[in-house]
């Protein structure tokens, strides 16, 4: 798993068809959000989410 930092979103973001990044900088606009704030933000969620899915992928499912 790589190591999910503002530095790998940003180059995740920047990979983006250009419709995309337009998506994301008017969410930013609309809540306000800087977009290098957004990547912060982002970094560590992502982290989370991919652990809770490897765990559940790697478990089926079960507890």
């Amino acid at each position: 798993m790589p190591n999910i930092t503002k530095e790998f979103v940003h180059k995740m973001l920047c990979n983006l068809p250009d419709d995309k990044k337009m998506d994301f900088a008017v969410s930013c606009a609309r809540y306000g959000i800087k977009p290098e704030i957004a990547e912060s933000i982002c970094a560590p969620i992502m982290e989370k989410a991919i652990e809770y899915y490897k765990y559940w992928s790697d478990n089926n499912g079960k507890r």
